[in-house]
C-alpha cells in the first residue's frame, strides 16, 4: 500500500520532512522533467532500494547488547 497525496499536500510534506523522491516513469519521461532531487528507479538501480540487513543473532542479540527497544 502506498499512500495517495494531492500535489500540493505531495508538496507540503516533501517541504516539511526528509524524503527521498523517486519517479518510476519511463526514461525519456525522465528526462523531458522530473520533480526537483527525484531519483530515477529502473532496472539497474532498484536493488539500492529493496535492500536489506540482518542483525547478527536477531532480536535477542540487540536486547542482550542493551538496545533500545519498545513495546506497543
Amino acid at each position: 500500500m502506498y499512500l495517495e497525496l494531492a500535489p500540493a499536500e505531495a508538496h507540503e510534506a516533501i517541504s516539511g520532512e526528509q524524503v527521498t523522491l523517486v519517479d518510476i516513469r519511463d526514461p525519456e519521461s525522465f528526462q523531458a522533467a522530473h520533480l526537483v532531487d527525484a531519483v530515477h528507479i529502473n532496472d539497474s538501480n532498484i536493488h539500492e532500494f529493496l535492500e536489506v540487513s540482518h542483525i547478527e543473532g536477531g532480536f535477542e542479540a540487540w536486547q542482550q547488547n542493551g538496545l533500545p527497544t519498545c513495546s506497543g
